[in-house]
């Protein structure tokens, strides 16, 4: 059972994300910009930390940069995505 408990705290962190966005009263939009950039942020933290405590082995921070760049894809296509859903008034410049 141990095994799964990052994954626990992994939907713990997002959970409080929600709680946390909601209390803030802040607009769909903005929650969805905020998880994507908060997402970038650990690829970037991942990719860091990589490197300083594995500093013989460079390679190691593959994983995060790859990490980063699927945030950067499936993040567009998630918004593209969205934007449909709701008809294209976010980000299209109308009201």
């Amino acid at each position: 059972m141990a095994d799964f408990e990052p994954v626990a705290d992994l939907a713990a962190l997002g959970r409080a994300q929600d709680e946390i966005d909601a209390l803030l009263r802040l607009e769909p939009g903005m929650r969805r910009a905020l998880m994507l950039e908060v997402g970038m942020q650990n690829a970037g933290v991942g990719a860091k930390l990589a490197v300083d405590l594995f500093r013989d082995t460079p390679t190691v921070a593959v994983p995060p940069a790859a990490y980063a760049f699927g945030c950067m894809l499936t993040g567009t296509i998630l918004v593209q995505v969205l934007m449909w859903r709701e008809g294209g008034r976010e980000g299209s410049g109308e009201s």
